[in-house]
């Protein structure tokens, strides 16, 4: 395997989907070792250095493949990684021109939703996160937020549906049964 950088790249890919960054990272600095990096190979990169907490060096990664072949995949990252550093009105520009790019992109609706939230925008939370649903995210996670994002708008009815969403998933969860 060492020698064949398409092999080794397809199980860097691998690695990530299973959240092995550091794995995944030995790979694909192996395969890129003496070659060229390509566009999917630096895609990848951005992605385990996001894995890996390493928001510095995945960002150079992302911002290089938004400059030659921009994605709303690469967007939603590059929001993920700029709200990871707090750098919130450049995280929510990617999340909407990932939006721009792909309406109907509801990891992006999820993350901006998050985003409004953690930064007190509790109505732009909740039409993202209903986007979000309505688009097909059903997350615990997402509910939870969606939830939180009700009670600070005084939207008790609401917020109840959102938790027998989560009561439905995971009956025992913790945060779900507080609220409830």
């Amino acid at each position: 395997v060492e020698g064949n950088s398409a092999l080794l790249l397809e199980r860097a890919k691998c690695k990530t989907e299973l959240g092995l960054f550091e794995s995944a990272q030995k790979d694909i600095e192996i395969a890129v070792k003496n070659n060229k990096i390509s566009l999917e190979e630096n895609k990848l990169m951005a992605q385990i250095y996001y894995g890996l907490k390493k928001y510095d060096e995945a960002l150079i990664f992302c911002d290089t493949s938004i400059a030659f072949h921009p994605t709303a995949e690469d967007y939603c990252l590059r929001g993920m990684i700029y709200s990871k550093r707090n750098e919130v009105e450049e995280a929510t520009e990617d999340y909407r021109k990932a939006i721009d790019l792909v309406p109907s992109y509801k990891e992006a609706y999820y993350e901006l939703g998050k985003l409004q939230f953690e930064n007190n925008q509790f109505e732009s939370a909740v039409s993202s996160l209903n986007k979000a649903e309505e688009l097909g995210a059903h997350s615990v996670e997402l509910y939870l937020v969606l939830a939180e994002s009700y009670i600070q708008v005084k939207n008790f009815p609401a917020a109840i549906n959102s938790l027998k969403e989560i009561e439905k998933k995971e009956p025992e969860n913790k945060k779900m049964l507080e609220h409830m």
